[in-house]
């Protein structure tokens, strides 16, 4: 059982409201890492409070339609979890690149 004193801390510089950080559309549940690549993103939409971008496009290509090995290349040096990951180059969500 833990003490009365626990307490969960959500780091507030996290990978889940950094400005680098997006989840592709039709990929909603995989939050990847852009930052240092050169992306186009478009179509924000909220819900609730949070904000999901429906196009995200490294080098000219949709990440949310990609498949297989072409999704894997991308999907695997960028995934992180939004709650738990934090890292020097956090930015906050509403900075400009």
């Amino acid at each position: 059982m833990r003490p009365a004193s626990h307490r969960e801390q959500i780091f507030p510089q996290r990978c889940g409201n950094c400005f680098f950080a997006h989840a592709p559309y039709f990929k909603r549940e995989h939050l990847l890492c852009f930052h240092g690549d050169n992306i186009d993103l478009s179509h924000w939409r909220h819900e609730g409070s949070e904000t999901v971008n429906t196009d995200v496009r490294i080098d000219g290509n949709d990440v949310g339609l990609m498949e297989g090995e072409e999704y894997s290349e991308v999907w695997g040096g960028r995934v992180v979890d939004d709650l738990n990951e934090v890292c020097d180059e956090w930015k906050p969500e509403e900075a400009v690149a």
